[in-house]
């Protein structure tokens, strides 16, 4: 019995043992986990443009599944993008994508990334002029050699619209088998970061992805995979020449966002790329087809006749960069400079003497005039910063509204290269911000929060137009308010009191 016992102990000790063992090399390796990407929405998350890019994203049949997206609010004001780049010089950028307007010239000409390397040594007698006006913070991550920014091999992202934020060590990222052609679409770079992470990596901060100019994220999702559903890549069938002016299904190429962002405009600053490799700039300046350089400002009327200045009185400009951007810089008063890519020699007095003029005091209310009277100029921050009534005490909106104008800026009605886009700026673009702008200025009587949200609304609807209509984005519904202005209801409950008072009034009589 007791060698029975052992026997069945021994028996069912092996089967124990092998069961575990086949469970053991069985067993399903645990999936990983899908990778985080932060999407920083300025002027909130329930806004028309946040809903657009959510959209886009999370009909993507790739993206919206693959990755896991967090989406938060932050305010579009100078105070809020110091806090963004707070958290960046902190080490606070895990996939950070910020959400503002300028994700485009990385990829316009020579991929995400750019080698300011050779710049920086060209750029004779003035590199520790430009290391002095990066915060240190930032030369800890750009600069792997010195930390400084006297080192060889300094690469960072070309934006050249808002910020120059860098991303990661290159040495991680050849280290993990990646190249700049494994980014060159917006699944790449999500792809890319993946891979860095699973490898042990500090994932890259991604900053500048699109506010208004959503046309490009159209393009860059459709170069892969395109959530239109176009089989075709649009680089390979969009031409300013052909019947289908918009690409396919509304899909714009490189080239051809290149030039609807010639006609875009960007206010009071210059063009500071020239990406199709032609026009006036290039012709003048003899320049690189990436070049920082003045052709413009297109429609502003402050080059030529009254202005007084013209292309020819200046070589190439190194145009502002900082952390508050190109265009705040230029219009706010601050000048700071980078090197510029330009086959001339750069003349720091030019950039000083073009800064200095555009913030005269007189050349810019000049411009408001012009644009309240009988033209489509659109004043920006500082032109509007010398009207009283937009600094009036107690009237904070009114502030924040020049803000959210100033960043919305579309093109003016411009068409020596393209006429065929001037139906869209007279008819959609321009008498959109023309009467939101106007409701603000002339809507002094009702509230603030009031007229503010009916101009805002203006310029969601147009923009949700256009990104539908014109560019083959997706639709997106606005929701309109009330019309009536405060106190409306009030007054008319307060009309129809009075009225059967005195109808009691009279019968009582």
């Amino acid at each position: 019995m007791k060698k029975t016992n052992v026997f069945f102990a021994l028996t069912f000790g092996l089967i124990l043992l092998a069961s575990f063992g086949f469970a053991q090399t069985t067993a399903k390796p645990q999936a990983t986990a899908a990778t985080n990407f932060e999407i920083v929405m300025p002027w909130g998350t329930d806004h028309e443009r946040g809903k657009i890019i959510r959209s886009m994203i999370g009909n993507h049949s790739t993206l919206g599944t693959k990755y896991n997206f967090t989406y938060t609010a932050v305010g579009g004001g100078p105070s809020d993008r110091d806090a963004l780049v707070a958290r960046f010089l902190a080490g606070d950028y895990p996939n950070l994508i910020l959400a503002t307007q300028d994700w485009y010239t990385e990829f316009a000409e020579f991929g995400i990334w750019y080698d300011f390397s050779d710049d920086i040594a060209a750029w004779s007698g003035e590199r520790e002029t430009w290391q002095a006006d990066i915060p240190a913070g930032w030369w800890s991550i750009l600069d792997k050699a010195n930390g400084d920014g006297s080192g060889d091999d300094i690469y960072a992202l070309p934006f050249f619209g808002q910020s120059i934020l860098p991303y990661i060590n290159l040495a991680d990222f050849t280290e993990v088998g990646l190249t700049a052609a494994d980014v060159d679409t917006m699944e790449g770079f999500m792809s890319a970061a993946e891979t860095l992470a699973d490898a042990g990596k500090t994932p890259y901060a991604m900053v500048g992805m699109l506010q208004s100019d959503l046309a490009y994220m159209n393009y860059m999702f459709a170069s892969t995979d395109n959530f239109i559903d176009s089989s075709e890549d649009p680089a390979s069938v969009f031409s300013w020449g052909t019947d289908d002016m918009y690409g396919t299904n509304g899909s714009l190429s490189v080239e051809g966002f290149a030039n609807y962002l010639k006609l875009k405009g960007e206010g009071w600053v210059p063009e500071t790329v020239d990406t199709d490799g032609g026009g006036q700039a290039n012709d003048h300046f003899k320049a690189g087809n990436v070049s920082m350089v003045l052709c413009g400002p297109w429609g502003t009327g402050i080059f030529g006749g009254e202005g007084g200045l013209d292309m020819a009185d200046f070589m190439a400009v190194p145009m502002p960069k900082t952390s508050d951007g190109v265009r705040s810089t230029i219009t706010g008063g601050g000048i700071s400079l980078v090197p510029t890519v330009t086959a001339n020699a750069t003349e720091l007095a030019d950039a000083v003497e073009l800064a200095q003029w555009l913030l005269d005091d007189e050349n810019q209310i000049k411009t408001v005039k012009n644009w309240l009277g009988s033209s489509w100029r659109i004043p920006v921050r500082q032109s509007l910063k010398s009207d009283p009534w937009f600094t009036e005490a107690g009237h904070g909106e009114r502030a924040n509204f020049v803000t959210h104008i100033e960043s919305q800026v579309y093109a003016f009605p411009w068409g020596k290269q393209h006429p065929e886009w001037l139906t869209v700026h007279e008819t959609v673009m321009m008498p959109g911000y023309r009467d939101a702008l106007l409701a603000v200025k002339y809507g002094k009587g009702y509230s603030d929060a009031w007229y503010t949200e009916q101009a805002q609304l203006a310029l969601d609807k147009m923009a949700a137009d256009i990104q539908c209509y014109y560019l083959g984005g997706p639709y997106v519904e606005i929701e309109e308010p009330g019309t009536s202005a405060p106190g409306f209801e009030l007054l008319v409950g307060t009309l129809a009191i009075l009225g059967v008072a005195l109808f009691a009034a009279r019968k009582r009589r």
